[in-house]
């Protein structure tokens, strides 16, 4: 081949990575573990034991290998910050720039994360640490999504029916499910975006239930990555449950 094709064609590979005076682009993660562990009778989810480490542990493991990611900041509870430190330290997780304490509400603790981070970095992935079956290959493709659009989100297409009910639970319609995707975390934006975002959210003192609406509501839009089920959430005792017997199958 060509020289000057071969130089034309290694730069279209890199170009979404690269800033304009050639630089590769520095990415940081906000890994959020501020939760009240509720429906866990307390106990905080992020912390629990899973595997061979915790459920905190597997999505930094996830994120501390994907070469798009330099900074790792970790958003805790107040109580839990010390010790969290510590465990860090002791396993490693050299990319963990901070751990910070979160806010009262899971925006505040995303824009605390967010805020912590060295101002090096130019785009930002933000994760639900309680999804601790996030892939390193899933993490790197919602990257490069985010590098061509600017925001990319993990996600996967709906496959119950949808119905919408009344005051009295009675189904008044059924949504059509072509279109109708569930959204996950890590959701990954270019840090001019999210700054921007943060801004109209302060200025309308307005509060969202994730990253991307809070994108949306300023005015952006965000490329969805389907990277199918397995990336669950754990919210209840059942879903620790379900964890646990997912690595047991594995490992047979």
């Amino acid at each position: 081949m060509n020289p000057s094709k071969i130089c034309g064609a290694v730069k279209t590979v890199l170009s979404p990575l690269l800033s304009k005076d050639g630089k590769k682009e520095s990415c940081c993660a906000i890994l959020l573990a501020a939760g009240s562990g509720s429906r866990m009778g307390g106990v905080p989810k992020c912390f629990l034991p899973l595997g061979d480490s915790t459920v905190l542990g597997y999505s930094l493991r996830a994120f501390s290998l994907c070469h798009y990611v330099h900074e790792i900041v970790v958003v805790t509870k107040q109580e839990w910050v010390e010790d969290t430190k510590t465990w860090i330290s002791s396993e490693k997780f050299d990319k963990v720039s901070a751990v910070v304490v979160g806010g009262d509400t899971r925006q505040k603790s995303a824009a605390n994360g967010f805020y912590a981070a060295s101002s090096r970095f130019s785009y930002v992935a933000i994760h639900d640490a309680a999804r601790p079956f996030i892939k390193t290959d899933d993490i790197t493709q919602i990257f490069e999504a985010a590098f061509q659009y600017q925001a990319g989100c993990a996600a996967h297409p709906v496959t119950d029916t949808i119905k919408t009910v009344n005051s009295k639970g009675m189904i008044t319609s059924t949504v059509p499910r072509k279109n109708l995707f569930a959204v996950q975390t890590p959701q990954i934006f270019k840090k001019t975006l999210y700054e921007a975002a943060l801004a109209v959210m302060k200025k309308e003192n307005s509060m969202v239930t994730d990253d991307c609406m809070m994108a949306e509501h300023a005015g952006f839009t965000v490329k969805l990555v389907d990277i199918g089920h397995y990336n669950i959430k754990l919210t209840t005792p059942e879903d620790y449950a379900l964890a646990k017997a997912k690595l047991a199958m594995e490992d047979i």
